[in-house]
Formats: structure tokens, C-alpha cells, sequence
């Protein structure tokens, strides 16, 4: 859905299409990103939760530049509706391979029993050390007399 909407973004003649096509764009986004987040919910450990997601948000966000970097050459040296044809194009290419890596495609489609135990079965010892910076509170110390 994705895809088909950066696609289609590209024969917009009117206001009203484009909405609809932000539209769908949104609809896909969150069939995917629903899924992959809840599946990662539940199977990162609890005190590693909020450093993973927050690597995660980094690496989305690190990505935005480069990828209006990357459409900005594309848009000068092709035009708009190439760029966006292409873009929308190889979205809808690359999807089918994302799912088709088997680790990915399991995760996605774990029943919660399931998805909680996925990454100490295929990476054992990823979280075995308690990590770094949870400690407990310090102890009060009480200066002499």
C-alpha cells in the first residue's frame, strides 16, 4: 500500500487525490509498523526495552536526512514523477523480500507465546549481562559526627 502510494502520488491532478493517497500510505505504514512494534514489545527483555526502542527511533530518524538527500538528486536529475514511480516501485519490490527473510518473517508472524522467547532462542547470550547504567539506587551515607 505503501508503494502503490508514493506511486500514485505522482498523477495527482487535484487536492483531493493526494490526501487519499497520504491516506494510504498511513494505512500501510501501520499494518506494518503495529505488528514489528508489539512483536518487539514482547520479545526484548524488560531493562533493555527503552535502549533497543531508542536505537530504534535513532536509526528511523538518522534516516530521514539521508533518504531527503537521496529523493532531492533523484527529483533533480530524473524529475518528480520518475523519482516517485521509482520509490514507490522498489518499495513494492522490496517488501515480499523483507518478508521473505525467515527470522523477520517469523517474528511478524509469532503469536505472542511465541514472540516472547524469539530472541534468546536465535541469540542466546544477547541478554544474559545485566546492562550497563541499571544500577541500584546508592546507599545513603550518613556524614561523622
Amino acid at each position: 500500500l505503501v508503494g502503490i502510494g508514493i506511486m500514485g502520488m505522482g498523477w495527482v491532478p487535484t487536492m483531493a487525490l493526494p490526501m487519499l493517497m497520504m491516506l494510504l500510505i498511513g494505512f500501510g505504514m501501520s499494518i506494518f509498523n503495529t505488528p514489528l512494534s508489539s512483536a518487539l514489545a514482547l520479545c526484548i527483555p524488560d531493562a533493555y526495552r527503552s535502549r533497543l526502542s531508542s536505537i530504534r527511533f535513532f536509526l528511523y530518524m538518522s534516516a530521514i536526512p539521508l533518504g531527503m538527500t537521496m529523493a532531492g538528486g533523484m527529483i533533480s536529475g530524473f524529475g518528480l514523477m520518475p523519482t516517485l514511480v521509482a520509490l514507490g516501485g522498489g518499495i513494492i519490490v522490496l517488501s515480499p523480500v523483507l518478508l521473505a527473510l525467515p527470522l523477520f518473517s517469523e517474528l511478524i508472524n509469532a503469536s505472542p507465546e511465541q514472540a516472547q522467547p524469539f530472541l534468546q532462542r536465535h541469540y542466546p547470550g544477547a541478554f544474559e549481562e545485566e546492562p550497563a547504567g541499571s544500577w541500584a539506587a546508592p546507599a545513603v551515607v550518613k556524614p561523622e559526627a
